[in-house]
C-alpha cells in the first residue's frame, strides 16, 4: 500500500510540473460542488505540498523547484492584492478569503514550506495571516478577515473553526506566539461546547450555539430545514465528515501531547466519529454524493484517519485502510493520466488534493 501511494504522488507530481505556470500557479478549480470560481491561490496551496512529499520520496530538484515557485506564488501581491488575507475566490455574494478554511489552507503550505526548505518568510507570513484573525472571546470562535482587511462575521461552520485552530497549534509549535497560543487554546477549550454529533456519530456542520438557536425556534426551524433542505444537510454533514477528523488526525500527528488527547469527551467523540464511518449506510452514500469523495477525497482522508489514530484509540485495522485507499483511487485516479480527475465536477481541484495523501506517506511511509 504504501508503494503504492509512494508511486501515484511521484506520478502526479510528475504530471503537475507540466501544469505549473510560470508565476508558480497551478490550475485553479470552481471549489468543487460549491461552484465558486477560484484564483489560482488554493490548488497552489495544494499542489505545493504534493510538490514537497514528491521531493522527500525522490531527491528530485524539479519537485523541490516546483514546490518553492508555488510558495513564491502565495507570497505574491496577486495571491494578497490588498496586503490582508489571500485572494481565494471571486463568488459574488460571497466573501473572497473563502472563510477561514481558505486561509488555513494557505497557512497549512506556507508552514510545511517554510519549514523543510528553512525559508522563514513563509512561516512569518502564515503568522501574519493567522494573527490577522480575530477572536470572539466569549464563544472562542474566529472572525473572517476579508481580502481588503475589513472584520467580517464568526464563522459557523466547524470544520473552518477546527482547520484554522490546527493550523494555528502547527504554526505555533513552529513559531511560539502567547496571542496564538492563548486563541487556540481557548478554542480548544470550548470545542466541544460547538461540536454537535448526530445520534449516528455524524459531526454536524453548523456550530453547537446555532444548532441550539434553531431548536429554541422551533418554526423557524421547520420553515428553514424542509424536507429537501434536511436533505441537503445530510449530505453536507456526511461528505464533510472525514475532513473533521483528517483536521484532527493532522493534529494528532503533528502535535501528539496536546491537551485535547488527554481530555474523556475528546476520546469518546473520535470513537463515535469513525464509528459512524464503519455505517454500510455511510459507505452507499458515498457515491451519489457530490460533497463526499468527489470532492472531499473521504478514501483519502479515512485511510489517514485510521492510521495516525490506531494507537490512540487502540484500534488498528490494516485491511480498513487498504479499502479505503482503493475506494478513492478506483473511483477518482486516471493512472494513464498520473492525475485524481475522474467521476468529479471539479477535477482541477480533486487533483490538487491528492496531497492530502502525503499524510499517509508521513505516518507509514
Amino acid at each position: 500500500m504504501v508503494a503504492e501511494w509512494k508511486e501515484i504522488v511521484i506520478g502526479s507530481a510528475t504530471r503537475g510540473l507540466e501544469l505549473q505556470g510560470k508565476k508558480g500557479d497551478m490550475p485553479p478549480g470552481h471549489n468543487g460542488p460549491w461552484n465558486d470560481p477560484q484564483t489560482p491561490v488554493r490548488n497552489t496551496a495544494h499542489w505545493s505540498l504534493l510538490f514537497l512529499e514528491a521531493f522527500k520520496h525522490t531527491g528530485n530538484e524539479a519537485f523541490k523547484d516546483a514546490a518553492l515557485k508555488a510558495a513564491g506564488y502565495l507570497a505574491s501581491h496577486e495571491a494578497r492584492p490588498m496586503n490582508a488575507t489571500f485572494y481565494c475566490r471571486y463568488a459574488g455574494s460571497k466573501d473572497f478569503c473563502n472563510g477561514l478554511i481558505g486561509q488555513a489552507w494557505v497557512i497549512q503550505a506556507l508552514l510545511y514550506i517554510g519549514e523543510h526548505f528553512q525559508q522563514h518568510q513563509y512561516i512569518d507570513l502564515a503568522q501574519e495571516i493567522f494573527l490577522l484573525h480575530e477572536m470572539d472571546h466569549s464563544s472562542g470562535l474566529w472572525r473572517i478577515r476579508n481580502v481588503d482587511g475589513s472584520i467580517g462575521g464568526i464563522s459557523h461552520t466547524f470544520n473552518q473553526q477546527l482547520w484554522f485552530a490546527v493550523m494555528g497549534v502547527m504554526l505555533n509549535k513552529l513559531q511560539p506566539n502567547k496571542t496564538i497560543e492563548d486563541r487556540t487554546n481557548l478554542f480548544f477549550a470550548k470545542m466541544m461546547d460547538h461540536l454537535q454529533l448526530a445520534r449516528s456519530g455524524r459531526i454536524i456542520h453548523v456550530i453547537g450555539h446555532v444548532r441550539l438557536r434553531y431548536r429554541i425556534i422551533k418554526s423557524v426551524y421547520r420553515l428553514y430545514f424542509n424536507r429537501h433542505q434536511r436533505e441537503h444537510q445530510y449530505l453536507l454533514e456526511h461528505g464533510y465528515h472525514s475532513f473533521n477528523l483528517y483536521a484532527f488526525a493532522l493534529l494528532y500527528h503533528s502535535v501528539p501531547d496536546h491537551f485535547i488527547w488527554k481530555m474523556g469527551n475528546v476520546r469518546n467523540m473520535l470513537k463515535r466519529a469513525i464509528d459512524y464511518t464503519k455505517n454500510p449506510e455511510f459507505k452507499a452514500t458515498i457515491q451519489r454524493n457530490k460533497y463526499s469523495s468527489p470532492y472531499n477525497p473521504v478514501g483519502i482522508e479515512m485511510a489517514c484517519v485510521l492510521t495516525v489514530f490506531k494507537d490512540y484509540l487502540e484500534d488498528s485495522n490494516i485491511q480498513e485502510v487498504r479499502e479505503w485507499s482503493r475506494l478513492q483511487l478506483e473511483q477518482h485516479y486516471d493512472h494513464e493520466q498520473h492525475l485524481m480527475n475522474q467521476n468529479t465536477s471539479d477535477p482541477d481541484t480533486l487533483s490538487a488534493r491528492l496531497y492530502e495523501a502525503g499524510l499517509i506517506l508521513e505516518k507509514i511511509g
